[in-house]
């Protein structure tokens, strides 16, 4: 099997055309430009890992400690 040349895409193309239409060929790409970037995004998204979530400062030290902390991981007063 060949890779896709210029003839094969102009016969997609007429196709494509054909079964949309001319006046519904500028929304068909924007609705697939928005579906790649949304999924981009979310793959994006997924690869970030997310910070644990933070509570107030400690009342001794300042530090801010995640939320499921009992005691400051800085100075070990109880939170």
């Amino acid at each position: 099997m060949g890779a896709i040349g210029l003839p094969e895409l102009i016969i997609i193309l007429v196709i494509v055309v054909i079964i949309f239409g001319a006046n519904r060929l500028p929304q068909l790409g924007a609705g697939v430009g928005s579906a790649i970037k949304n999924f981009k995004n979310s793959m994006g998204a997924a690869d970030e890992p997310s910070a644990p979530p933070q509570i107030g400062a400690c009342a001794s030290c300042g530090t801010v400690n995640p939320a499921d902390s009992s005691f400051c991981r800085k100075c070990g007063k109880q939170l």
